[in-house]
């Protein structure tokens, strides 16, 4: 009995132990719904790392561990899902949206060597240079392909889910803007020539040069020709100076002799040193030449150089009054005549030698060149002006009737007519206003060696034309003008929708057509005609007749002609405020429903107004009433949800072209 207690310790201790561990092994399910939004997708239990497929959605009744757990859906087509849930005593129904799975399209930019290295730009964002591809969600994209020198390309692809759009782009180039060519030469007067065409003489401007390389040639007798290759830009001036050297043995020669003790000599500011001097190779032509003494002192001459000649000239000097100006007037076109403070001075370069130091005015002119004038202002001492003298051509300006009136060119007034006188060279406005304020206008170009004429009619005025405020009022009594029209849209009662298009085709002369719908009920085709008898610039009349046709459902028809006056007041181009009397005639073949027989005919008078008035510059908007006061119902609209309201109106906008 000693050795069995023990045994039966030992036993009970085995027993418990075992059902404590049987009791911890023991794992507590719950029966669950799971089902999916859609249906058939796989469900896993998440444990871990592992993934056990518990089945496809919907899953009744499925025993699942309690107490937290993961589960994973999959379904193709559809992005994976994982939610966590709490599994508890109790039968639950959980009920799980997938969200579908969106795949995206590629776009695939390819082309031509053109197109190579392109910048391409999807929905406003860099992609990338051509070729290139791109992926991009379902839906609309704006594509668009840039390069430098070409033209933009841009399309717009709906895109679908998986697809490929390949785009093969196929660039334009731009049309080069053409340049010129502002050939200058001293001497001036060369022979111009372009790739061997003559163009003209200097100073000239050679116009519409496709942008490259182009040789130039400036000839001139007795001077070396000169030739250049220049390269032309696309909407750019290029200059060419032409400096022509005298030929061998057409060179004159200056000496220079002196009293004056260490007189300095320039020759057209060049210095040559103290006199006695000599300068040789002087081209022939009117130079500058100067002396300046030690103590101040200072002097000039025009000097006159021939070819092959030796002229000898003195110069001697006295110290300057301090109170004294002397000026220079240097001139883009040698030989121009100079004149100061209107005295004629000499051709230029040109020396003037005292004058009172302020305000003067110096003129340069030359033939085929714009007078050139500035008022300058000069200061004790020695001063320098140079005139910039451009092209000019001659204008004829006048008027038929030999009538007077003000002449402006680009805006400043030049004179009266009849006028002849001198423009630039280049485009200008020319504005011709008579005494009543009648002005007429004329664009010109201006080139050398030539005369625009100008006569300015200033024809009588259309009888017809209505003055000053001529924007086209659909709705009102006046004519549009001939080649403008409109498109009139407005909703209304009883016809709910409604259309009507016309224009002016002559004068005083409205032709339009117009569509009315009233569902189910009757939708009608007209034509109208228009014919205004009275227009000023405030008040118009007119008379309107038209004629048209209509078919219903339940076999309704009808047929109808009208006649219309109408009145309006003219706003200025901002509304017309029109009053309206008109008369119908119909016959109608009506519904089931009306209170009369078959077919219904009858005459109504009616009496209404509209109003319209300028939205924007292409739209206007209006409203109507019309009214019949006088006669019975027309049995037409006579159906369950309506009946002849014997008033009439709408609302709506005109779009004007």
């Amino acid at each position: 009995m000693r050795h069995l207690v023990p045994s039966l310790g030992v036993l009970v201790f085995l027993c418990v132990s075992m059902s404590h561990a049987a009791h911890a092994a023991t794992v507590y399910t719950t029966r669950t719904n799971i089902d999916t939004t859609p249906s058939g997708a796989e469900v896993y239990l998440v444990d871990g790392g592992s993934e056990k497929l518990l089945g496809i959605s919907p899953l009744a009744k499925y025993k699942l561990p309690r107490g937290i757990v993961q589960l994973l859906f999959k379904k193709e087509g559809y992005d994976d899902l994982k939610e966590t849930v709490e599994i508890g005593r109790t039968t639950q129904s959980y009920v799980f949206k997938l969200t579908k799975s969106i795949v995206p399209a590629t776009l695939d930019f390819t082309g031509g060597n053109e197109v190579m290295g392109a910048t391409v730009t999807v929905d406003g964002k860099v992609i990338g240079t051509v070729p290139t591809k791109t992926q991009v969600m379902p839906g609309r994209h704006q594509c668009v392909v840039q390069k430098e020198g070409y033209e933009r390309w841009e399309r717009w692809v709906d895109a679908v889910e998986k697809q490929t759009v390949t785009f093969d782009v196929v660039l334009v180039k731009l049309a080069a803007t053409p340049g010129e060519a502002l050939v200058t030469s001293n001497p001036s007067g060369g022979e111009v020539r372009v790739n061997g065409a003559p163009k003209g003489k200097t100073p000239m401007v050679v116009e519409g040069l496709t942008p490259g390389q182009y040789l130039v040639e400036v000839s001139l007798a007795g001077y070396v020709g000169f030739s250049q290759n220049v390269v032309v830009e696309s909407g750019k001036r290029t200059v060419i100076d032409a400096q022509l050297v005298a030929q061998k043995g057409d060179l004159g020669e200056v000496k220079v002799i002196t009293t004056t003790p260490g007189l300095m000599v320039y020759l057209d500011g060049e210095s040559l040193g103290a006199a006695p001097v000599t300068k040789s190779d002087v081209k022939p032509g009117v130079h500058i030449l100067e002396g300046k003494s030690a103590d101040g002192g200072s002097t000039s001459q025009n000097v006159e150089v021939k070819a092959g000649e030796t002229v000898v000239v003195r110069l001697d000097t006295n110290a300057p009054a301090a109170d004294k100006a002397r000026v220079r007037v240097i001139s883009s076109v040698p030989g121009a005549q100079v004149d100061i403070d209107g005295v004629k001075k000499g051709p230029s370069p040109f020396v003037a030698d005292g004058l009172d130091p302020g305000t003067h005015f110096v003129t340069v002119t030359a033939n085929g060149f714009s007078t050139w004038t500035q008022t300058v202002t000069l200061k004790a001492g020695d001063n320098e002006v140079i005139a910039e003298l451009g092209q000019s051509g001659r204008v004829d300006i006048r008027v038929k009737s030999g009538q007077e009136a003000d002449i402006f060119v680009n805006g400043k007034a030049i004179g009266r007519t009849p006028y002849t006188g001198e423009l630039p060279v280049g485009t200008h406005n020319v504005l011709l206003q008579r005494g009543d304020g009648k002005t007429e206008e004329f664009r010109i170009a201006v080139g050398p060696d030539r005369i625009v004429k100008i006569s300015a009619a200033f024809g009588q005025a259309d009888p017809n034309a209505v003055p000053d405020n001529t924007r086209p009022m659909s709705w009102s009594a006046r004519a549009m003008p001939a080649g403008t029209g409109a498109v009139d849209v407005w909703a209304g009662w009883p016809y709910l929708l409604n259309f009507s298009a016309g224009g002016g085709v002559g004068s005083n002369i409205d032709l339009g057509v117009s569509a009315r719908f009233a569902f189910n009920v009757i939708n009608e085709l007209s034509a109208t005609l228009q014919w205004t008898f009275v227009h000023t610039r405030t008040v118009a009349a007119s008379v309107e007749g038209g004629i048209g046709a209509g078919l219903g459902t339940e076999e309704r028809n009808s047929f109808f002609f009208h006649a219309m006056a109408k009145g309006s007041v003219m706003i200025a181009d901002k509304a017309a405020i029109t009053a309206r009397v008109g008369l119908l005639a119909y016959t109608d073949r009506v519904g089931p429903e009306a209170t009369v027989p078959d077919r219904d005919g009858g005459a109504r008078m009616t009496l209404g107004f509209s109003v319209e008035a300028k939205l924007t510059d292409d739209l206007n908007g209006f409203l109507y009433f019309d009214g019949d006061p006088f006669n019975d119902n027309r049995h037409l609209y006579d159906v369950s949800y309506l009946s002849d309201p014997k008033m009439y109106g709408g609302i709506g906008v005109a779009w004007i072209f």
